[in-house]
């Protein structure tokens, strides 16, 4: 034990000698102080650039406010000191900020006049540049106000956006070209091989739901889309817009491998179909997993009749509670002894058709 101890202090006193905690000391103060300075660097560029943020953000919006409300923003004449700042990258995406902020704000003689300033100051070629650019976001921005601007003579350059790899450029580039060309702006749906997420697919309806109908040229191309996501959209636009005419190709649908295909699938026929329809989705069933067969029995309703009635019996001794509960729902409100079977289904085994009549029951007197 003593000889170990030795050994020990031999190999410390040999490694920690004054002269390696000297130079250890030195490093470590040069790193801090690094630390320190890049930090203050950082914090004082950020403090700067927001202390001219705010000294010209008043000048810039009152003299924008002046302009675009005067009936002609051509002749307008630009101050001296407003020229001066538009040699500043930062101040000049100020000017495009404020516009675009305008622009989606105002109609009429005010938006027109906003864009003719954004001409007039070239801040059109400013946003161009922003393609070009590497960086996604960059593209995001630049895309975003040449679509708020209506700027359609880049529509070559937006439209081979709409399949970016890249999420957030996809999806300004196709509000883009659908803020500018409106139904035939969902031309970019022949192509994009990229997912179409959930928020997009909203986004893209609500935007639709602003503008005249005009129509589907390609919608029974779209539903055989080899991208799942394009079929699930086009299925939504269908059901959205009650195109019976793509009612072969929705019910193709249901043979779909994707599990939300077809679930969209059922919610398109329950909309455009008629009872033969009803059929259609209760031979589905059987096929079907736990999320499907819950969904069609909830758009049952819209279609059923008294022909589905064999069915929706069979279906109330499905082993899950909530199958049985839709089930009955559908018995009562589609076929015309739906609540009497209920009832003496309730008499002959009460546990636990009772408790469901009694809640199918008290939804019906709502």
């Amino acid at each position: 034990m003593i000889l170990l101890d030795t050994n020990f202090d031999d190999t410390f006193a040999r490694y920690v000698k004054p002269v390696y905690l000297y130079s250890a000391s030195v490093v470590f103060i040069l790193l801090t102080a690094t630390l320190v300075i890049a930090t203050f660097n950082t914090l004082y560029v950020k403090k700067k650039k927001n202390c001219f943020k705010k000294s010209i953000e008043k000048s810039l919006e009152d003299w924008i406010t002046e302009v675009i409300i005067n009936e002609s923003s051509v002749g307008v004449a630009i101050p001296e000191n407003i020229q001066d700042l538009f040699k500043k990258p930062e101040a000049r995406q100020l000017v495009i900020d404020e516009l675009v902020r305008n622009k989606s704000s105002f109609l009429g003689i005010v938006s027109e006049n906003i864009i003719k300033l954004y001409y007039k100051l070239g801040l059109n070629v400013d946003s161009r540049i922003k393609l070009d650019d590497r960086r996604t976001h960059i593209q995001c921005q630049g895309i975003h106000e040449l679509g708020v601007m209506e700027q359609k003579d880049q529509l070559q350059k937006v439209y081979r956006f709409t399949n970016s790899k890249d999420k957030d450029v996809r999806i300004e580039a196709q509000t883009a070209v659908l803020q500018w060309y409106g139904f035939k702006g969902l031309r970019f749906l022949d192509v994009v091989s990229y997912p179409i997420t959930e928020f997009q697919q909203l986004k893209l309806l609500e935007l639709l739901r602003q503008l005249p109908f005009t129509g589907f040229s390609k919608l029974d191309k779209w539903l055989t889309s080899s991208n799942d996501t394009v079929v699930s959209f086009a299925l939504k636009l269908a059901e959205h817009y009650k195109q019976v005419q793509v009612h072969k190709e929705a019910e193709q649908c249901l043979q779909h491998p994707n599990e939300a295909v077809r679930v969209q699938a059922v919610k398109t026929l329950a909309k455009i179909g008629d009872s033969k329809t009803a059929d259609l989705l209760t031979l589905a069933y059987n096929k079907e997993r736990f999320t499907n067969r819950l969904n069609i029995l909830k758009e049952l309703p819209k279609i059923a009749g008294d022909d589905q009635r064999d069915f929706l019996i069979i279906q109330l001794h499905e082993g899950h509670e909530y199958l049985k509960l839709a089930a009955a729902k559908v018995l009562a409100h589609c076929t015309a002894e739906g609540m009497e079977i209920l009832e003496a289904k309730s008499y002959d085994t009460p546990i636990p058709y009772k408790e469901i009549f009694l809640h199918v029951k008290a939804e019906a007197a709502r």
